[in-house]
């Protein structure tokens, strides 16, 4: 008994049917909506860095002969690098290993060779969206290593850094099996 097999390659590049599937007319909706997260989480991140930074001022003109130091460049740099961190946690965690979800299940489901290369293909996008916001992230405390006047305390760092990715893996989680529960 013979049985043919129809073989898909699933690299982006060697497959006109991945292709097909990646670069359609979704393609811009889909990276729009992927990097909106990003910009709306960027907004929080300045406003609370704003608002951080005036009552700072504030605590300053309150007392000019005291000595303060400043901790919202470090704060804003943990919240930077807690996104960035809690998006790998969540794209190595919830996509890869366990492989809950992708990007874009609920718009292509992951069945077959075509529908899992293009939610890897999302998830590699935004994985490159984390890696973007580690950078940043270990950028702005390169700079502000050599600054004085900086509060170096290591629990502004592990204090803020680490409840945003734990709050954005636990939100995740939630979703999903809320999800799970209700919608399947």
């Amino acid at each position: 008994m013979q049985s043919s097999f129809t073989i898909i390659s699933s690299c982006v590049s060697c497959s006109a049917e991945v292709k097909q599937a990646i670069y359609n007319s979704t393609f811009l909706p889909n990276l729009f909506r992927m990097l909106i997260g990003f910009i709306v989480i960027g907004i929080i991140v300045g406003v609370l860095t704003y608002f951080s930074f005036r009552r700072y001022e504030t605590q300053r003109g309150l007392n000019p002969d005291k000595p303060f130091l400043n901790p919202v460049p470090l704060s804003a740099t943990a919240l930077i690098l807690g996104i960035g961190i809690g998006g790998f946690i969540d794209g190595i965690w919830l996509h890869q290993i366990l492989q809950w979800h992708g990007m874009f299940t609920n718009q292509l489901p992951a069945l077959d060779v075509v529908g899992k290369s293009v939610n890897m293909f999302w998830d590699g996008i935004f994985h490159l969206f984390t890696l973007t916001a580690v950078i940043i992230g270990v950028a702005a405390l390169g700079r502000l290593l050599g600054q004085p006047n900086i509060n170096p305390a290591p629990r502004l760092l592990g204090g803020e850094c680490l409840p945003v990715g734990d709050c954005l893996i636990l939100w995740k989680v939630c979703c999903i099996i809320i999800f799970w529960n209700f919608i399947m």
